[in-house]
C-alpha cells in the first residue's frame, strides 16, 4: 500500500501531529502510517495533521462524557505505568469493544472520544482496523531499512572505487616518476 500524497502534504500533516504524537506514545511510523492512510481516504495535509492531533489530545484529556463511555466500553487510555497508549492500541481495543455494534453507535463512539474535527479520519482508520495501520507501518519501516542497507551497499562501493582511484593515481604517478625521473 502506498500512499497518494506528496513528500510536502506529508510533512505538512506531520507537523500538526507529530510533536502530541510522540509526546503520546506513537511511533513515527504509525503515525505516517496513519497520515498516509488518512491520505488515502482523501484526507490530507494541514486537515490530516489537525484531525489527528485533536483525536490525540481529546483521549489525553477526555470530556466527562468520554470518560464514561471509555468505562462503558472497559478501555483505558492509560497503561499500567500510567503512559498514555499508542493510537493504534486503542484502536485496536476500541474495535473489539464495538465489535458488532451498529454504525450509529460506532460513528457516535468516535465523534465523542475523539472529537468532531477527527471524526473522518478516524472513521477512515477505524475501517483499516489497528491491522491495517500495523501492516502500513511495518511497509514504512521496512521501506526505512531497504534504503538504510542501499545506502550502506553504496558507501561501501563508493569508498572501494576511491579506493581504486587512490590505487590507480598512485601507479600513474610512480609512472611518471620512473620515466621522467633521469630527465629531471
Amino acid at each position: 500500500n502506498s500512499s497518494t500524497m506528496n513528500l510536502h502534504e506529508f510533512l505538512v500533516s506531520l507537523s500538526y501531529v507529530g510533536k502530541p504524537a510522540k509526546a503520546f506514545n506513537n511511533t513515527i511510523q504509525d503515525t505516517a502510517a496513519m497520515i498516509g492512510l488518512a491520505a488515502n481516504a482523501g484526507i490530507r495535509g494541514s486537515k490530516a495533521g489537525t484531525a489527528l492531533r485533536f483525536a490525540l489530545t481529546a483521549l489525553a484529556s477526555p470530556t466527562r462524557e468520554a470518560r464514561t463511555l471509555l468505562r462503558e466500553l472497559h478501555i483505558n487510555v492509560y497503561d499500567s505505568t500510567g503512559a498514555m497508549k499508542p493510537l493504534v492500541e486503542l484502536i485496536d481495543d476500541l474495535s473489539r469493544s464495538l465489535e458488532g455494534a451498529g454504525e450509529e453507535m460506532r460513528n457516535y463512539t468516535i465523534e465523542t472520544l475523539f472529537g468532531r474535527r477527527a471524526l473522518p479520519v478516524m472513521i477512515s482508520l477505524f475501517e483499516k482496523g489497528a491491522d491495517g495501520i500495523r501492516l502500513y507501518s511495518d511497509q514504512i519501516k521496512n521501506a526505512g531499512q531497504v534504503t538504510q542497507t542501499t545506502a550502506q551497499k553504496q558507501m561501501l562501493a563508493m569508498k572501494s572505487q576511491l579506493e581504486r582511484l587512490r590505487e590507480t593515481w598512485e601507479a600513474l604517478r610512480r609512472h611518471v616518476v620512473e620515466t621522467f625521473a633521469p630527465d629531471i
